[in-house]
C-alpha cells in the first residue's frame, strides 16, 4: 500500500484486524521496527503515515488546481456539473476506464468518499463552472 491511500482505507484496516503499517516507501529500519513492535504484540504505524494523516494540510485546505493533473482536475469540474463518466469519456475523447481511474485518483488525492463528497468539494472550493465559463 502507499501513502496515497485515503485515511479511511488505512483505519478500515486497523479496524479489520491489522496490526502493522509500513508504506513501501519506507526504509529497512522501519520495517525492522514494525517487525519487532508486531511481534511485541503493538500497533505499528508507519511515522511517515502519522505525518501524513496528522501534520499534512487538510485536502480542503490545498488548491486542487495545484494537486491534481490537468485531466484529474477536468473530470472533477465535469462530474461535479452532473456529466456521467459515460458523458465525461465521450466529452474527452478518454475510454471510461480512463476517466474512471482519474476519478479514482483526485477522490484519493482529495480525501473524498462519494459523490455528494465530490459536489460539496466542488461548491466549497469553486472550482464548478458554469456554461458561460464563470466559475460558482
Amino acid at each position: 500500500m502507499t501513502m496515497r491511500a485515503t485515511v479511511q482505507t488505512h483505519v478500515g484496516l486497523f479496524r479489520r484486524g491489522a496490526t502493522g503499517y509500513v508504506s513501501k516507501e519506507s526504509g529497512p529500519d522501519v520495517l525492522v521496527g514494525a517487525v519487532r513492535r508486531v511481534a511485541d504484540r503493538c500497533l505499528f504505524i508507519d511515522p511517515a503515515l502519522v505525518e501524513a494523516m496528522f501534520f499534512a494540510p487538510a485536502a480542503c485546505e490545498r488548491d486542487p488546481r495545484k494537486i491534481l493533473s490537468r485531466r484529474e482536475f477536468e473530470v472533477l469540474q465535469l462530474l461535479a456539473r452532473g456529466y456521467s463518466l459515460t458523458d465525461i469519456s465521450r466529452s474527452l475523447n478518454l475510454s471510461i476506464k480512463t476517466v474512471s481511474t482519474h476519478k479514482t485518483r483526485f477522490m484519493q488525492k482529495l480525501q473524498l468518499g462519494s459523490g455528494a463528497d465530490v459536489i460539496r468539494f466542488a461548491m466549497k472550493n469553486g472550482i464548478v463552472q458554469d456554461d458561460a465559463g464563470q466559475y460558482r
